[in-house]
């Protein structure tokens, strides 16, 4: 029991409950809600696999499709072509190539619990580059889709690849104890026409690797659908653009003013600057790594790379693992450098990179912030 209007975040200072103040409390329990949706205790729940070719998933649950009037098109069928070489895929074939037409794949979820799970799979493969969204949405109507090709490392082609999705990037989702449906879905203004193959959907407990952002696409969000943004204190500065090199999408982070010890009568005592990335609370025990690609523009340039879990942070000198240069080098840094000293990475808050400490300049190149070595 306390007071909560203090000045300040996690900020210890006296309330205003008055003294002797007493506070009766009886038949106290911590339970799932009355009205949970469908449990299953397992490491991986399927949802379907295809093979037994039937017009319900393995929840039991009748698929459907939708499209709308404006001349969207779909159709579902099974194909032998699958992706553990043994049973059969689902195949959807789509024409949405009107304007604003859509279509797209419905597996209704039976009000499934997904608390407790961190990350959607499937397989998919196509015959030719494509796009599609992923969508969730919970019994009470909010529903929020993910662009598929954020989380390959290639857009979709004609070889198998297994997607792994975090379960915080579907941002708008706020009952995950009774989830409605999983769909599938294809607009105009990502796609025209084709064939795209999809297998063994799964929710799983665990995830291993993911990708932050690889900055192909100006947005203020990143792959999670945190927010991205720069901040300074006291007398620095710094700038963040989307640009080209390397010879993708990258990330300039340009910084400087007066960091470091501010020699003069001002309130702050120290002036730093930095860029975060907002990383939703994501479960991280099993990603092993954090790692990304980077440059200086003169070569020399410093920077911290801080994790925080909402309560705490600690930092990393970059320095401790390799000096920036004017080329492209990737660096991996074990997670435990982190969670050693006290963060929770089963719930990571934020990444910040954090310029800092003594008096500088300069200008660094971000590109493909991931966790985990490889997707799994």
């Amino acid at each position: 029991m306390a007071h909560w209007d203090v000045g300040g975040y996690m900020k210890l200072q006296f309330g205003k409950n008055a003294k002797d103040a007493f506070y009766y409390i009886d038949n106290f329990t911590i339970s799932r809600e009355v009205f949970a949706g469908l449990k299953i205790d397992s490491e991986a729940i399927l949802i379907d696999n295809f093979n037994q070719k039937k017009e319900t998933n393995a929840l039991g649950r009748g698929v459907t499709t939708f499209m709308n009037s404006i001349g969207g098109s779909l159709k579902k069928a099974f194909n032998s072509d699958d992706a553990g070489g043994k049973g059969h895929s689902l195949e959807l074939s789509y024409d949405v190539s009107q304007t604003d037409s859509y279509a797209g794949y419905i597996s209704p979820l039976q009000g499934l619990d997904l608390r407790g799970y961190y990350a959607l799979t499937f397989f998919v493969k196509g015959k030719k580059d494509n796009n599609l969204f992923v969508g969730l949405k919970d019994r009470s109507g909010h529903e929020s889709k993910v662009m598929l090709s954020h989380y390959l490392p290639e857009n979709i082609t004609t070889t198998w690849q297994k997607v792994t999705i975090p379960l915080v990037a579907f941002t708008d989702v706020k009952d995950w104890g009774t989830l409605e449906n999983l769909s599938l879905s294809f607009k105009n203004n990502l796609n025209d026409k084709g064939t795209l193959l999809v297998d063994n959907i799964e929710f799983k407990k665990g995830i291993k690797a993911f990708m932050v952002d690889n900055f192909e696409n100006s947005s203020e969000r990143n792959f999670l659908r945190g927010r991205q943004t720069t901040f300074a204190s006291g007398a620095a500065a710094i700038n963040g653009q989307y640009t080209k090199g390397s010879p993708n999408g990258i990330y300039r982070l340009s910084y400087g003013g007066n960091i470091g010890t501010i020699n003069a009568y001002a309130s702050e005592l120290k002036s730093y600057a930095g860029w975060t990335t907002v990383l939703g609370g994501i479960y991280c025990s099993e990603c092993g790594s954090l790692s990304f690609r980077f440059r200086g523009a003169e070569g020399g340039e410093n920077f911290n790379i801080y994790l925080d879990d909402g309560n705490f942070r600690w930092g990393v000198d970059i320095e401790k693992y390799t000096k920036v240069t004017t080329s492209w080098q990737k660096v991996s840094i074990p997670i435990n450098e982190f969670s050693d000293y006290g963060v929770d990475i089963t719930h990571l808050a934020e990444l910040k990179v954090v310029f800092e400490g003594v008096k500088m300049s300069g200008t660094i190149y971000l590109d493909n912030i991931r966790f985990g070595a490889t997707a799994h």
